[in-house]
């Protein structure tokens, strides 16, 4: 399978021989999926991937972590090509799809959440902070895994290096990692998971990016396209890890009942913290790298792209300070390299996402609920303080 994806015979079925079958939904553009990485002779030029509307849809089978892999290594190859969660809702066109699940005002809703599940998950690991003493790509898909819940480690995986890895030394690491479950998950069933499932170390959630579960969201399987120079990892940008086991055994879980909502929460130099970032921040230790990374959109979200950046750095740094220990060294997460980097990362997208006006909208919106909720807080504790009925 090379060039562009011209899709096979998709097939539907759910059981094969007693073992989990799983139709990978494949979506093919006429516009690439991947970034292109240009050498100039002295540094390294990035261009980001095309935006595609429409696709064609295809579906192929994968049986196991091995079968899934064998796919992913051939869609590595095809630039324009991508997997997604959902299913194609019966008798809609397989040619001119939008990927979208709800209505957009013109009736069309093409895609669906899979009511069995999808038996596999992708694992998008962003910028993580590498500690001293990862020399080899062994050395540091075996950190990345140690980072992610225990059920993760000793079991077989594929990986695919990010385009940007080890452009620019191996400070912080990006990959994709791929998995088979022991069972399907539903998309919502995952997210939920992820989200609130309490750790064997006391944390809540899988300290994971979980946009990548959501049932249209495109998981990107093309490798990089290099101008001017070879691929950098060219060899091992992507493979398969042989673990002790194949498939992820995912713990019995209860889902509990949501936090509450947050009240203000004081500055030192006045003023309050909105947008629900004082929560975002109590959810740093001892898991750090993806709860930074919400407190730090949820104040570029709350605060606009050109928000204080020394000050929430300095939450992050004081919360760091105070926050119970993780696997990893603390002071990673600290640094100026690291923040600023993730600062820039949610300018970008926040930016990308919101005109200013419609970010002063949202910051409206949000002290209006967060004041509610405060407010309602106050009250019922009055009313129960002097037994109110």
């Amino acid at each position: 399978m090379s060039g562009n994806y011209n899709g096979e015979n998709s097939i539907s079925g759910v059981d094969f021989g007693g073992a989990i079958m799983a139709p990978i939904t494949i979506l093919a553009a006429k516009e690439n999926l991947t970034k292109t990485l240009t050498w100039d002779g002295t540094k390294w030029e990035k261009q980001a991937f095309d935006n595609a509307y429409t696709y064609s849809v295809y579906e192929m089978p994968a049986h196991n972590i091995h079968e899934l892999s064998a796919l992913l290594s051939e869609l590595e190859s095809i630039p324009n090509a991508c997997i997604i969660r959902a299913a194609l809702r019966p008798g809609y066109p397989t040619e001119g799809v939008v990927r979208r699940i709800h209505d957009g005002g013109d009736g069309r809703v093409p895609f669906a959440e899979r009511a069995a599940g999808n038996p596999w998950i992708m694992i998008d690991v962003d910028g993580l902070p590498a500690p001293d003493g990862l020399h080899t790509n062994a050395d540091r898909l075996d950190y990345i895994v140690s980072t992610l819940p225990t059920w993760f480690h000793g079991v077989t995986y594929h990986y695919q290096w990010s385009a940007s890895a080890g452009l620019s030394g191996w400070d912080r690491l990006s990959c994709h990692l791929f998995f088979w479950l022991d069972r399907p998950i539903t998309d919502t069933a995952l997210i939920e998971r992820m989200r609130w499932e309490t750790m064997p170390d006391g944390s809540t959630g899988w300290d994971v990016d979980e946009s990548v579960c959501r049932t249209v969201q495109p998981n990107y399987t093309a490798a990089p396209i290099f101008q001017g120079a070879p691929d950098p990892l060219q060899g091992c940008r992507s493979g398969l890890v042989q673990g002790d086991t194949d498939v992820v055994s995912l713990p019995t879980w209860t889902p509990k009942p949501k936090p509450q909502a947050q009240a203000y929460t004081p500055l030192p130099g006045g003023g309050t913290l909105g947008g629900g970032i004082a929560a975002r921040l109590a959810d740093i230790g001892p898991r750090y790298h993806m709860p930074i990374q919400r407190a730090i959109m949820a104040f570029v979200g709350f605060y606009g792209t050109g928000c204080d950046r020394w000050e929430i750095k300095r939450l992050i740094r004081d919360r760091v300070a105070v926050a119970p220990a993780g696997s990893s060294p603390k002071h990673i997460y600290t640094t100026d390299a690291y923040l600023d980097a993730s600062i820039r990362g949610a300018v970008r997208k926040v930016g990308a996402y919101y005109t200013p006006e419609e970010i002063e909208e949202k910051k409206r919106k949000s002290e209006y609920y967060e004041r509610k909720a405060a407010l309602t807080a106050y009250f019922m504790s009055k009313k129960k303080k002097n037994n109110f009925r």
